[in-house]
């Protein structure tokens, strides 16, 4: 599940839940993506967030304002094995002239 919010021009909150499934391991980082469209291919992350305990994760990015953003989120393992994309998320756009776009929040389970 991943939400991206609006906080001030250019400043976006990106935020997440994950649950380790059972008998699984731990993810080490999140990878948060973006792009100008709904196209994101996972690979080289804008962000990475440190995995601490199951439960909500997030983290703040600075973009420039007045554009269009989607967004989406990996768990990736220590050995460097990344999960599927979490449902893409947006548009945002970076503005804080413009009206704040109703929350979508979307359940995923795998």
């Amino acid at each position: 599940t991943a939400v991206a919010e609006l906080l001030s021009a250019g400043r976006v909150e990106v935020s997440w839940t994950y649950r380790t499934p059972t008998g699984a391991l731990s993810p080490e980082v999140f990878c948060v993506y973006y792009a100008s469209d709904r196209e994101i291919a996972p690979g080289d992350p804008q962000a990475t967030v440190s995995y601490e305990r199951d439960g909500a994760g997030a983290c703040t990015l600075s973009l420039v304002g007045g554009q269009t953003y989607y967004f989406g989120v990996t768990a990736r393992s220590a050995g460097g094995v990344e999960s599927h994309l979490s449902p893409v998320v947006g548009p945002v756009v970076a503005d804080a002239a413009a009206p704040m776009a109703p929350s979508v929040v979307l359940t995923t389970t795998f």
